[in-house]
């Protein structure tokens, strides 16, 4: 299980770290089911990639890697690594506040002698809790 905790000015990047984590296991998915992939049909491919393909040449692997590598095949097949990864890991938002106290500190120049008084206040700060768990697979 990965939990990620961000607050404040740190929720943005808890999901820059989500995004971040996604990229890095579809990535992997890829490099260790190209060929798998390739042959499945379940794969969208752009017009240039497509040419090559076709072509009649048999890829190799490293060919096949090249293609994850085109911007506009991985724009076509964001949908499809998006569930694979879902059916992988389930993923669970959360978000909440965070009530902080500060002390004010107020002057009181209205009379000759400053008078200094402290007032708590209170502060909401925005939090986010991601929960990324692995799927049970027990059938």
């Amino acid at each position: 299980m990965i939990r990620i905790f961000g607050t404040g000015f740190c929720v943005k990047k808890a999901f820059y770290l989500l995004q971040d984590l996604y990229c890095h296991i579809a990535t992997m998915y890829k490099a260790s089911f190209t060929r798998f992939l390739y042959k499945s049909g379940v794969l969208e491919y752009c017009d240039s990639c497509k040419n090559e393909i076709n072509s009649g040449l048999r890829l190799s692997d490293y060919q096949l890697t090249k293609l994850f590598d085109c911007e506009a095949c991985m724009l076509l097949n964001k949908p499809t690594f998006e569930e694979l990864f879902k059916s992988v890991f389930e993923v669970v938002i959360s978000t909440d506040s965070i009530c902080c106290s500060d002390d004010l500190w107020v002057l009181d120049s209205g009379s000759n002698d400053p008078k200094l008084s402290v007032e708590p206040t209170n502060r909401y700060i925005s939090s986010v809790s991601i929960t990324l768990k692995p799927r049970d697979f027990n059938l």
